[in-house]
């Protein structure tokens, strides 16, 4: 979308229309480590165990939470035992253009900050859920403390892997070990296919799953 400012100069009697041509487009994002805190430095107990005696992963914007999304996606079980905070609210609206892969990626290991990422070019997949496809779900603790993530988009295909912001929790019994709480969800985007009857989809968590200790 172009848009332009006009400014009108007269010089010996000639009218001189310049105009200032601004092109608006979003940008590419890159995952971003966060920075950390404990709950006795932020007087808070952050995920609810009694204590504040936890380090804190302080989340502020789309890039700090695809580095979330990305290490609980390598299929480890990165995230148990960990706590993050979100400390803003953060726009998401740039994921409608997200694409896993097309031609074209630079391939520098960041999926969302090639040129097809911030255009409608490509196969616009949107976030990727937070244990999308893998064997281990998201078994740390997320605190929103009542901010929001605002326009998140997924355009994903749901065949027996849960769909939401989160794919999948997971935690042991009635611990509070894992859970997500004081989040909020703005003008969000969610469109979902499936070939099989089985799917778990939700606008937060797609399937929570609870297993015993051993």
């Amino acid at each position: 979308m172009h848009h332009f400012k006009g400014n009108l100069i007269l010089i010996n009697r000639v009218l001189i229309l310049t105009l200032l041509f601004v092109t608006y487009s979003y940008s590419q994002t890159t995952s971003t480590t966060p920075t950390t805190a404990l709950e006795s430095t932020l007087s808070m107990d952050v995920n609810l165990d009694g204590d504040t005696s936890d380090t804190v992963y302080l989340i502020g914007n789309l890039g700090e939470l695809l580095w979330l999304s990305e290490n609980v996606n390598s299929g480890s079980n990165w995230s148990k035992d960990k706590v993050f905070l979100q400390t803003e609210d953060i726009d998401a609206s740039e994921t409608k253009y997200w694409d896993d892969y097309v031609s074209g990626d630079d391939n520098d290991g960041n999926d969302y900050n090639d040129p097809n990422d911030s255009s409608s070019a490509g196969a616009n997949d949107g976030w990727i859920p937070i244990g999308y496809g893998k064997s281990k779900g998201f078994e740390g603790f997320y605190n929103g403390n009542y901010h929001r993530i605002i326009g998140l988009t997924l355009n994903r295909l749901s065949n027996n892997d849960p769909i939401g912001f989160i794919s999948e929790m997971r935690g042991y019994g009635n611990d509070l070990e894992s859970g997500i709480v004081k989040l909020g969800f703005i003008g969000g985007n969610y469109t979902i296919s499936s070939t099989s009857g089985g799917s778990y989809i939700g606008g937060v968590v797609g399937r929570v799953y609870t297993f015993n200790k051993t």
